[in-house]
């Protein structure tokens, strides 16, 4: 398997895929032809040198011929493991999903496993440069599609589409709404992962076969609602209306400043 790991930082916005070529000799997947193909990793975590990718959870896996099967979603680490996550109903999910089902596997299925990197965005606003939000407010207003990469207190940083941006003209405030994905929070954890794996032969032992049926009883989501003025809260802040602080947050957008 040629699995290059470079210097992770995903601090500059740039969007995250995964360039994939199946090992067509494991028997465990579905194809025996070679072919390639790569993931697109809409948000995307890291601590220090590690790097947890998320899929959409609309992929349709399917046998053509055979019919569909379900949505899934994936994830995908740079520490040498993936998983598929079964579908989940976005709306029980939201009133306190308590687990999700899902499959892992090594990265050794594949002869080529690398994390890509396209700068396909502009950064447009950091919170610790003092940036004026008028910035933030002009993109809006020119219907500007947005990535927020917030840096945590931990170090940990997150970096994920938003789906809704605001201006609160009456405080001078923007505020960053990201899409929602649900995940097991104990992915982004290597050494807790690779420590319980292990015994299994993960996460890049000679030919560790699929662990199937899982249950992850850790959920996080994705979900971030971002302040300019340096606050933010995720799901569990919801229900008691409390906040968090953030080290950082920087604002990318498809539309440059001073772009006519």
């Amino acid at each position: 398997m040629t699995h290059h790991p470079p210097e992770f930082d995903i601090s500059n916005g740039e969007s995250v895929a995964l360039y994939l070529v199946p090992d067509s000799s494991n028997e465990t997947l579905t194809e025996d032809r070679v072919y390639e193909e790569n993931f697109q990793l809409p948000h995307v975590f890291q601590r220090d040198q590690t790097l947890v990718g998320i899929t959409q959870k609309q992929h349709v896996t399917h046998t053509h011929g055979g019919g569909l099967v379900q949505q899934a979603g994936f994830f995908y680490t740079s520490y040498g493991i993936y998983g598929v996550l079964s579908s989940y109903d976005l709306n029980t999910a939201l009133a306190g999903v308590e687990s999700l089902h899902g499959n892992i596997s090594s990265a050794t299925d594949y002869t080529v496993y690398d994390f890509k990197f396209c700068a396909d965005m502009h950064e447009i606003w950091d919170f610790k440069r003092g940036d004026d939000v008028a910035v933030l407010v002009e993109a809006i207003r020119r219907g500007g599609c947005f990535r927020a990469v917030v840096e945590k207190k931990d170090g940990s940083r997150q970096s994920s589409p938003v789906e809704m941006p605001y201006y609160w003209p009456d405080q001078n405030l923007v505020q960053f709404q990201t899409k929602i994905e649900f995940f097991p929070s104990e992915i982004l954890d290597e050494r807790r992962m690779t420590e319980t794996l292990s015994k299994d032969g993960y996460p890049l032992g000679a030919n560790p076969g699929p662990i199937t049926e899982l249950i992850f009883n850790n959920v996080a989501s994705t979900y971030l609602s971002l302040f300019t003025d340096g606050r933010y809260y995720s799901l569990g802040q919801v229900k008691p209306g409390t906040f968090l602080e953030y080290e950082n947050l920087t604002i990318f957008a498809n539309w440059r400043v001073n772009e006519e």
